[in-house]
């Protein structure tokens, strides 16, 4: 009810989209969110990049094409031995420095602060490699 209720604000802009969908109870924001943030890995924050990927093994070199806040993207995947846990994160050919999260069960995602992605993102092309445990 209440996406009904202020539909015109999105119509205006004024709603933060994902993906071109708001991530309400929709199959395609639900969609969005799945493939993002849990497939991918990929949730920005205020003030960091959150990179948590799950991706099977067989997956090994997966590319996607993504826009991270404003910035088309091409993402590649190494998945190591266990497809989770990034241990090298690379924007552009640039080893990015970054915090590790918490999880008791696997080696966690990262945190990228903001000031160190923006100052690797380039105009034309931004390539970004995840290699994980």
């Amino acid at each position: 009810y209440q996406a009904y209720d202020h539909y015109d604000q999105v119509k205006r802009g004024e709603v933060p989209l994902e993906g071109g969908w708001r991530v309400y109870s929709s199959g395609p924001g639900i969609a969005v969110r799945l493939i993002m943030h849990c497939f991918l890995g990929l949730q920005l924050e205020n003030d960091a990049l959150v990179m948590d990927p799950c991706i099977p093994l067989e997956l090994d070199g997966l590319t996607a094409m993504v826009n991270l806040g404003g910035w088309n993207m091409e993402v590649i995947y190494q998945t190591g031995k266990t497809g989770r846990g990034p241990v090298m994160v690379e924007l552009n050919g640039v080893a990015l420095e970054f915090e590790r999260q918490t999880n008791r069960y696997r080696l966690a995602g990262v945190r990228i602060p903001m000031a160190t992605w923006n100052h690797h993102l380039q105009e034309s092309h931004n390539r970004l490699v995840v290699s994980l445990e």
